[in-house]
C-alpha cells in the first residue's frame, strides 16, 4: 500500500459528530474509514459502507480516497471523484459522521471527552521514532506525545468526577516527579486554584512571573530558575498555560528541589501535554472546582425545621466516617444531593464521584456497567472498558435504588463491599478498588429481606450508617423558605423577566397539599405557577386545583406558630406594599415599623418584586439598593 510505513507529520483527524464524538487519531499511517472492524472510526450508521473510504500517503501528502462508496464522501460541502489532499480545517462528512483534520497548533477546542474510554483519544503514535515535530521551536518528539497522551488517558475517565481539577493536578505532579504542583489564576497577582505538594513561590519569583504575564500571555512552557529567570537547559520551575478553548486563564506549575532540577527534555515534554490536555474538557473542569463546594452542598440542604436540622448534623458526622451509609426516604427527598454532600465534606472530596442509578440500567447490563468488561466479552464489546468501580478508586460510588439489584449481582457486590477483589466481565485479571460505597432507595429493605428479595447479608453490609430522609409532609413548616429558594433557581434557569412571589393565600394552598412527589413535585408545581403567572405577584388561581384541596386528607403535621406567624407577617407587608405602590417609606409608616426593619423583612420574605423602583421612588422615600433578592446557590434543594 502507498505510503505505508511514512508519517503524516503533524496531522490530527478529529471525530466531530457520532458515536465516536471527540476521538483523535494521529495521522500516522494509512486510514480505513468504514463499519469494517478494522476501522480506525467506529461507525454506526447504514449509509456508511464496509470499506467506505481511505486516508493514505501520496507524493508525501496525505490525501482521501473514496472506496467506490454507495452514498459518497463529501469533503467541504463536495463530494470527492477521485481523491483530495487533506489540508487543515478541511471537514469530511461520511454518512451521518463530521470528522476534521487539524494539526497540532490549530486543534479544534473542547471536544466532549468519551465517557467510558480507559484511553485518550488518540491513536497509537509511533514509540521509536525520535523525529522532531516543529512546533513553536520546541524539540518536541513523537515519543513526548506519547508520553503526554497516556498521562491525559489517564485523566480522562476522572473528568466526569466531581472535581477533576484535582486528580489531574496530582497526576501531573507525579509523572514529572516534582516536589509540588499547582493551578494559578492568571490575572496578576498570582492567585492559588489549587495547589499540592511543596509548592511555595518566593517573591521574586512572582514578581518576574507577573512582570512577564503584564507584557504578554505564555503560548508555551516556560523554563525557570529559582529567581524566576527564564533558562534554556535546566530550571526549578516548570511553567505553561492550561487553555480551555481560545481562552487561557491559568498557568500549571510545577516545582523541584534545586539538587534535582528539570531538564529541557521535561520543558518540552510540558510543551507536548499542553496539547494533549486541549482533549479534556478543560473549561468544565476549572468551573467544576471549588475548594469549598462541601460547605455549599450543605447549604444547598433547605429547610430549619427540627428534622432537616438533625439531617445535616448527621451528613456532618458520617462524613467524618469511611463506613458505608444507606440514604432511606420516599422519591423526591433529595436523597442524591444528600450522598453528594457526604462525599463533597469527606477525605475523598478530591477523588471521583461517581453516580450508579440500577433502576435506570438494563439486568443483563448491570454486570457490566459496575465491574467492566474485557474486548469480546459478549456481542458489541469491542473493547476493554473500566467499570463505575474502577472509575472510583480512591472516591466514591453512589449506588441509587439498590433494592433494584437482581439476586446474583447482590451477591458479587457484597464481595466487593468486603473487600474482596474482582474480574471484569470475560477477564482474568484481579482488580482491587479502595471505593467508599454510599446507597439509596425508597423501598423497604427490611421487607424485602423476609420476601427473598433481596440479600440479608448484603443488607447488613450496607445498613452500618443510616440516613433517613423524612417526606416534605412532615416538615411542611420548611415550604415557605423551599419556596423561596426554588423560585429564584427557576427565575435564572428560564430567564424570567420578573421576579415572583407567591401570595400568602398560594402559601396557605401549599401548606395544605400533602406532597406525595415531595420537594420535586413542589418545584413542578412552581415552575408551572411561574410559566403561566402573567403577572409577578402568584395567586390562589394560579395554583393547580389539585394542590390544596380541602377534601384532600393528609396526615401531615401542622405547621409550627412560627410559620403562621411568618405567613401572617408576609401577607401584612404584601397588602402595604401594593396598597403604598411599592413605596417603601410610606409602607413602613403604614406598618408602623422603621424603614431600616421593612428593608430587612422584604429581603427576606423575598418581596423585591412588589417594591417601587428607580427614578419613580418619592423624595421623601431615599432610594437604597433594592435588589433584593438572595444570592442563589448551584444546586436544587431536597426535603
Amino acid at each position: 500500500m502507498p505510503g505505508s510505513g511514512i508519517t503524516f507529520r503533524n496531522l490530527i483527524l478529529v471525530v466531530m459528530s457520532g458515536p465516536e464524538q471527540g476521538q483523535r487519531i494521529a495521522l500516522d499511517r494509512p486510514i480505513l474509514l468504514g463499519r469494517d472492524p478494522r476501522s480506525r472510526v467506529q461507525f454506526d450508521d447504514e449509509r456508511i459502507s464496509r470499506h467506505h473510504a481511505l486516508i493514505d500517503l501520496m507524493d508525501q501528502k496525505p490525501v482521501l480516497r473514496d472506496l467506490g462508496s454507495k452514498n459518497g464522501t463529501f469533503v467541504n460541502g463536495s463530494e470527492i471523484r477521485d481523491f483530495h489532499t487533506l489540508r487543515p480545517n478541511d471537514r469530511i462528512r461520511i454518512g451521518k459522521t463530521l470528522l476534521a483534520v487539524a494539526s497540532l497548533s490549530s486543534i479544534p477546542r473542547e471536544p466532549r471527552a468519551p465517557e467510558e474510554s480507559s484511553g485518550t483519544g488518540i491513536d497509537t503514535l509511533d514509540l521509536e521514532s525520535d523525529e522532531p515535530i516543529s512546533e513553536r521551536g520546541l524539540p518536541i518528539t513523537r515519543r513526548m506525545l506519547r508520553a503526554a497522551s497516556e498521562t491525559v488517558g489517564r485523566l480522562a475517565p476522572l473528568t466526569r468526577s466531581m472535581y477533576p481539577l484535582y486528580p489531574l493536578v496530582g497526576t501531573i505532579r507525579k509523572d514529572f516527579r516534582a516536589d509540588g504542583a499547582g493551578v494559578f489564576l492568571i490575572n496578576p497577582p498570582l492567585d492559588s486554584v489549587y495547589t499540592e505538594g511543596d509548592l511555595v513561590l518566593g517573591e521574586e519569583v512572582q514578581a518576574k512571573l507577573v512582570s512577564r504575564l503584564n507584557e504578554s500571555l505564555p503560548k508555551s512552557a516556560l523554563l525557570l530558575d529559582s529567581t524566576g529567570t527564564v533558562q534554556d537547559e535546566v530550571g526549578t520551575l516548570i511553567v505553561f498555560p492550561l487553555r480551555a478553548g481560545d481562552d487561557c486563564r491559568h498557568l500549571f506549575i510545577l516545582v523541584r528541589d534545586p539538587s534535582r532540577p528539570f531538564q529541557a527534555e521535561q520543558r518540552a515534554l510540558a510543551e507536548a501535554l499542553t496539547e494533549c490536555l486541549c482533549m479534556l474538557p478543560m473549561r468544565d473542569i476549572l468551573q467544576k472546582t471549588s475548594l469549598h463546594a462541601g460547605n455549599d452542598s450543605l447549604g444547598q440542604i433547605i429547610g430549619s425545621s427540627e428534622d432537616m436540622t438533625k439531617v445535616r448534623e448527621l451528613i456532618q458526622s458520617y462524613a467524618r466516617a469511611n463506613a458505608t451509609v444507606l440514604l432511606n426516604g420516599e422519591s423526591g427527598t433529595g436523597k442524591e444531593l444528600c450522598a453528594r454532600a457526604i462525599h463533597q465534606i469527606s477525605d475523598r472530596r478530591f477523588s471521583p464521584y461517581v453516580e450508579v442509578n440500577s433502576a435506570c440500567m438494563l439486568p443483563e447490563l448491570m454486570e457490566s456497567e459496575l465491574f467492566g468488561h474485557e474486548r469480546g466479552a459478549f456481542t458489541g464489546a469491542t473493547d476493554r472498558t473500566a467499570g463505575r468501580l474502577e472509575i472510583a478508586n480512591g472516591g466514591t460510588l453512589f449506588l441509587d435504588e439498590i433494592g433494584e439489584l437482581p439476586l446474583d449481582l447482590q451477591a458479587k457486590l457484597l464481595r466487593v463491599l468486603e473487600g474482596q477483589p474482582f474480574y471484569r466481565v470475560g477477564g482474568r485479571e484481579l482488580i482491587t478498588v479502595d471505593v467508599r460505597f454510599i446507597c439509596a432507595t425508597n423501598r423497604n429493605l427490611e421487607e424485602m429481606v423476609d420476601a427473598g428479595t433481596f440479600r440479608r447479608d448484603l443488607f447488613h453490609r450496607i445498613n452500618i450508617l443510616r440516613l433517613d430522609i423524612p417526606p416534605l409532609r412532615e416538615h411542611l413548616e420548611d415550604i415557605p423558605e423551599l419556596v423561596q429558594y426554588l423560585v429564584a433557581r427557576i427565575q435564572e434557569e428560564v430567564g424570567a423577566e420578573h421576579n415572583f412571589v407567591l401570595a400568602p393565600k398560594a402559601y396557605r394552598r401549599l401548606l395544605g397539599h400533602h406532597w406525595p412527589g415531595n420537594v420535586r413535585e413542589l418545584r413542578n408545581v412552581l415552575q408551572r405557577m411561574m410559566l403561566l403567572s402573567p403577572v409577578p405577584v402568584i395567586d390562589e388561581r394560579m395554583v393547580p386545583p389539585e394542590i390544596g384541596r380541602k377534601n384532600e386528607s393528609t396526615t401531615m403535621k401542622l405547621p409550627r406558630l412560627q410559620v403562621l406567624t411568618e405567613m401572617m407577617e408576609r401577607e401584612e407587608i404584601s397588602k402595604a406594599l401594593l396598597e403604598t405602590e411599592g413605596q417603601k417609606s410610606r409602607a413602613a409608616k403604614l406598618l408602623g415599623i422603621s424603614r431600616p426593619t421593612l428593608d430587612k423583612k422584604i429581603k427576606f420574605y423575598g418581596l423585591g418584586a412588589l417594591v417601587l423602583r428607580g427614578k419613580e421612588t418619592l423624595p421623601g422615600d431615599i432610594s437604597e439598593d433594592n435588589s433584593d433578592e438572595a444570592e442563589e446557590p448551584d444546586d436544587d434543594p431536597i426535603s
